[in-house]
């Protein structure tokens, strides 16, 4: 090291140390921090995006997962306008299916009724009754067994806009069909793939079908799948201490054979169904059928076309007695259904159009003959 010599009187100078050379010359360039910034923000967009939606980079399978159901859709919180059971928006909306069933002692018992939300029940011919049955919300894997058409029950089915399912018909019911503005007329005859002979019965009383099958003959048609019509007004069930404590309703159609008796469960409010006197009850589920209202329609006119020859006993507009079941209780009233566009309306005994329990919906049509007692 040289040596420094300091003579007396001097100061020394102080020594600045020489610093390191840096490795950067010169600042980052502008454009380079803001590149930087930009890209932060954008990945920690796509993250927050990420978290909060679940949509895993597009994956279809995952936003479902992610994804809240609609709760009007997917959720029974809209009540069936033919029956006030709460179901999803999606099946409300579904167009009413109504399928011909027949009731001779050869065709019990029969498939898919306890799913029904509404039926009508009347004698075709020779006393023998035969039911309109009106799915909504309920889907049934067999359903039959399945027979003809008659126009009152076409009439009936207008009142809905139905998919109308049936095996053949009367010439004048299948002529009124063919100009029917209001139904969809799925006919055996025409859409025989959609239905089956089963190999436990001998024919014509062992043709089936499903409520899917239907509304896959309804598409292949080309009809409308949406519902378009005016419903009822329901209510919740009275309490307990409100209702009837017992009661039988009687109702004869023609012969001892097509007798129906309803028994009232006070406690579950409904009505157990007799036929011929035996529980009538579902093929499949083996469940005694139970509505909660019952009505008796008096239609005690007889309609005759031209020639003379009478058709129907059912008269399926105008005004006329009626008598409603419902809560172990009766209400005298009345129907009244102004054209075939409309729908048949139930009154009490001020006039009032009557409000039902929430379920099925069963409406014995009287003949001119028939008779309807209760007790008390």
């Amino acid at each position: 090291m040289e040596e420094i010599t300091i003579q007396e009187g001097q100061n020394p100078e102080p020594q600045t140390p020489v610093p390191k050379e840096s490795k950067f010359k010169k600042p980052l360039p502008k454009w380079v921090w803001i590149t930087t910034l930009i890209v932060f923000l954008l990945a920690g967009a796509a993250l927050a995006y990420w978290i909060i939606t679940g949509n895993f980079f597009g994956n279809p399978a995952e936003v479902a997962k992610h994804t809240s159901p609609s709760p009007s859709k997917d959720l029974n919180d809209t009540p069936c306008p033919l029956d006030g059971v709460m179901t999803t928006k999606e099946r409300v909306e579904r167009r009413p299916l109504g399928i011909m069933i027949e009731n001779a002692p050869e065709a019990r018992p029969q498939s898919g009724l306890d799913k029904a939300s509404f039926i009508f029940e009347t004698p075709s011919e020779g006393g023998i009754t035969r039911f309109l049955v009106f799915f909504v919300e309920n889907d049934a894997n067999e359903v039959g067994p399945v027979r003809s058409a008659r126009t009152y029950y076409v009439d009936w089915a207008d009142e809905v806009r139905a998919i109308y399912g049936h095996c053949g018909g009367s010439a004048v019911a299948t002529d009124a069909l063919a100009s029917d503005k209001y139904v969809c007329d799925i006919n055996q005859f025409s859409y025989g793939s959609y239905f089956w002979r089963s190999n436990d019965r001998f024919a014509p009383h062992n043709l089936y079908t499903t409520t899917d099958k239907v509304r896959a003959a309804a598409n292949s048609a080309k009809c409308s799948q949406k519902a378009d019509y005016k419903g009822f007004e329901f209510k919740d069930d009275a309490k307990k201490e409100e209702r009837g404590t017992a009661q039988t309703i009687t109702v004869n159609f023609s012969s001892t054979l097509f007798q129906v008796v309803y028994n009232y469960d006070p406690d579950k409010n409904i009505y157990l169904r007799t036929l011929a006197g035996k529980p009538h009850n579902d093929k499949v589920t083996g469940a005694q059928l139970a509505p909660k209202t019952v009505i008796v329609m008096h239609a005690d006119r007889v309609t005759s076309p031209s020639d003379g020859t009478q058709q129907s006993h059912a008269v399926t507009t105008g005004t006329g007695k009626a008598e409603i079941f419902m809560d172990g209780k009766r209400i005298d009233g009345s129907w009244k259904r102004t054209n075939l566009s409309d729908r048949t309306t139930f009154y009490d005994a001020k006039g009032l159009e009557v409000i039902f329990n929430r379920g099925q919906i069963w409406v014995s049509v009287l003949p001119p003959t028939g008779t309807a007692t209760s007790t008390p």
